[in-house]
């Protein structure tokens, strides 16, 4: 219904709601013509009449009639009066819904028409606009609010739409933080439009490698930058060549308008131009090309910006290996950019030009070092961005090191092929974190396998220091092994991983190395911790005090006020460890532990903060509620009471990140571990308290098991099934079975 002749969300083209309002007026011109008396029977038909839905294309007239059967649809139910549906059809002419509000409402049907109809309301008592003074009624404003909420509801509760208001959104909250920046103003004074400004912050919005909202603003900063640099051509005589002098002030107030794509193909144009017109100065051309890289960098195409360096680097530098070493040197100041300031645009340039200074290498060392470059900047894309497109990035990492492993041979260069296997292996082990299966074990084996032939060369006895950094590597992949592993393999992978910090730390001392040392030792606590969750009686417990030690080790130098970040990640899995002692500890013992949980948690989220690192943060409620939730159930008396309301209530923070349309198996897990703690307090505190949380049990219970009615996840059905028929036993009980 919403999707064009080639499979296009009709919305995915006007992100900034047109064909919402414009379809919007056109309804409401026909429902004048229709509701007050006209010729047509219907708005479908009242429709074709109307001279804004004449100028429509197909797809935005299909959304129109869309919007006009769900308005007539409620009309026909509601049961009004033929001089209502006129007032109706009156005020939906005069007040129509505009962008801005759409927007404001978060593109929530319900919320857009509440919001609207209370502005109508204001703008009426403040102006006395209405012509008629019933359209100031409560009644008839109740009526306009129904009708635009059911007219808009078809399209905004789409689910097909959701990720383009998540992008709807994104835009806004990019043109609200850049209004008003200096940045703003002076793209402004150097005559960008408003409409060019607009059209940055879409590109940076629509960009799928870019993660979050801070990682945007970094980007659009740099954008910023870059077309005010632009406008700074204006008006510039080169004193070289009347042409480029021309396309460059050509190009420019393209940009200014935001029509950058035209100003590319205009830099295309004139750069065959200049090739055709027998190599016109030097100067002039790379005149020329600094400023389409500027509009290429706008436009977000790396590739095309890679081409433009590659282009410059050839007039600048005729000899060939003069011009490979200026490439080099050019594309690791983009990758180190990119790495230090997190700009992913930048990652992507420096992996486009190292890919085509490979085709021009002079000889195959010269080769494999650019593949072994191409790798890098690939490997640091796919660690910054999220989804399949970061996946993407890291596979092809991969391929470029094993295309320079076909040239760095461990017969003929054993240092550099070691290098390049632990480079390797640290993008098959990315890949295998963020597979689940099979595949993901696959390619956390192969890391491991890189490690090890590494390590071949790599000795303890030659290389003391990359011996233990690549221990430690291994370490970390052998843990991700043992983790999802069961049964006895599982062992094995988290005592391997042990053994491999145990002989990092060999070397890497805390007197020489503090900071490696601190990081060891962490992840020594992770394979000692997940070990010991898995191993029973004393061995399990001792497994598991080990681990404590060792992240308190590590807390001694990876200090709150030198690395906050790693600080709170270390103190957040210390909780689950101390969570997991505490729950097998009887007694005072295991109460202390549990409480030091919940105080591990709390102290974590003064650095993960909702604002800075959202799924961290919601990951730590979820861990703090966990422990809050076993202290309320061993308790007794009001203050298992209490701990299991601040249980509950720390679900629900979790639940305002992990949401069910974006993170649904997190959002289910937190839903069904919340009813566990309701179930308790209902079955506690009896009564119609104890009624009314066990009724909010089963409901989260019925939530979960929605999503956990996807294949891989009969475990958690099952025991969210058992866990909601004792809920349900314990509220029957209580209402006497009714």
């Amino acid at each position: 219904m919403y999707f064009d002749s080639k499979g296009i969300y009709v919305l995915e083209r006007s992100l900034h709601g047109a064909n919402i309002t414009a379809s919007l007026g056109a309804v409401a011109t026909a429902a004048d013509l229709t509701f007050c008396g006209g010729a047509a029977t219907s708005l479908g038909a009242a429709l074709s009449a109307v001279s804004i839905y004449k100028s429509m294309n197909k797809s935005e007239q299909d959304l129109a009639k869309t919007m006009a059967q769900a308005l007539q649809a409620h009309i026909d139910a509601s049961g009004l009066s033929k001089d209502r549906k006129n007032i109706l059809a009156q005020m939906l002419d005069q007040f129509p819904v505009s962008d801005d509000e759409l927007a404001q409402g978060d593109y929530v049907a319900e919320t857009v028409a509440a919001n609207h109809r209370a502005s109508v309301w204001d703008a009426q008592s403040e102006t006395g606009k209405a012509k008629d003074p019933a359209h100031q009624t409560p009644q008839i404003l109740d009526a306009y609010q129904s009708a635009l909420q059911a007219t808009l509801a078809p399209i905004l509760s789409d689910p097909a739409f959701a990720p383009h208001r998540q992008m709807l959104l994104r835009i806004g909250d990019l043109e609200r933080m850049l209004e008003g920046t200096s940045g703003y103003m002076r793209m402004l004074e150097a005559g960008i439009n408003e409409k060019a400004i607009t059209g940055l912050a879409r590109r940076v919005a629509e960009d799928e490698g870019i993660a979050d909202l801070g990682a945007a603003w970094n980007e659009l900063e740099r954008a910023v930058e870059i077309a005010i640099d632009m406008q700074a051509e204006k008006g510039y005589a080169s004193n070289i060549d009347r042409f480029v002098d021309d396309v460059i002030e050509r190009m420019t107030a393209l940009s200014a308008e935001g029509r950058d794509d035209e100003a590319s193909e205009a830099a295309d144009e004139a750069f065959a131009d200049w090739l055709e017109r027998q190599e016109r100065e030097k100067l002039a051309a790379e005149k020329l090309l600094d400023q389409a890289l500027r509009t290429d960098l706008l436009r977000r195409d790396a590739k095309k910006a890679a081409m433009r360096l590659f282009d410059k680097a050839q007039i600048a530098f005729p000899d060939q290996a003069e011009r490979f070493d200026q490439l080099r040197v050019i594309q690791d100041d983009w990758y180190v950019r990119g790495r230090d300031q997190a700009l992913l645009l930048d990652l992507q340039v420096s992996a486009e030009l190292a890919a085509l200074v490979t085709r021009a290498a002079a000889s195959p060392e010269q080769k494999a070092a650019d593949f072994n470059n191409q790798a890098v900047a690939l490997r640091n894309l796919g660690e910054r961005a999220g989804g399949e497109q970061g996946m993407n990035w890291l596979r092809q990492a991969v391929n470029a090191y094993d295309a320079a492993l076909d040239i760095f041979t461990r017969e003929t260069m054993p240092a550099d092929w070691a290098m390049t296997q632990m480079n390797r292996a640290g993008a098959l082990l990315r890949l295998g974190e963020r597979a689940g299966g099979e595949q993901g074990m696959a390619w956390l084996r192969e890391a491991v396998d890189a490690y090890d032939a590494a390590l071949e060369i790599r000795t303890r006895d030659t290389m003391p220091v990359q011996w233990a950094m690549t221990q430690m590597n291994r370490a970390v992949a052998l843990r991700n092994l043992g983790e999802r592993a069961g049964g006895k393999q599982g062992i094995t992978w988290l005592t391997q991983a042990i053994d491999a910090c145990n002989a990092a730390l060999e070397i890497r001392a805390r007197d020489t190395i503090p900071a490696d040392w601190a990081m060891t030792q962490m992840n020594r606590a992770g394979a000692l911790s997940r070990l010991g969750e898995r191993s029973d009686g004393e061995q399990g417990m001792k497994l598991l005090r080990q681990a404590v030690g060792a992240y308190d080790d590590a807390l001694d130098i990876l200090t709150r006020d030198t690395v906050p970040a790693q600080w709170a990640m270390t103190q957040m899995d210390r909780a689950t460890t101390l969570q997991t002692l505490g729950e097998r500890t009887r007694g005072e013992r295991g109460m202390m532990l549990l409480q030091q949980a919940v105080g591990a948690c709390s102290a974590a989220l003064d650095i993960l903060t909702r604002d800075t690192m959202p799924a961290q943060w919601a990951m730590t409620q979820m861990n703090r509620a966990n422990a809050l939730a076993t202290l309320g159930k061993r308790a007794s008396g009001e203050q298992s009471m209490a701990w299991l309301r601040q249980a509950v209530d720390a679900y629900d923070t979790a639940l305002e990140i992990r949401k069910r349309d974006s993170m649904p198996a997190d959002w289910a897990t937190t839903q069904m571990n919340r009813a566990n703690a309701l179930a308790t307090l209902g079955e506690r505190a009896g009564g119609e308290q104890g009624m009314t949380w066990l009724r909010e049990a089963v409901d989260a219970y019925d939530a979960a098991l929605e999503i956990f009615a996807h294949p891989g996840t009969e475990h958690y059905a099952d025991v969210a099934r058992s866990n909601r028929a004792i809920a349900v036993a314990a509220l029957e009980q209580l209402t006497g079975g009714s």
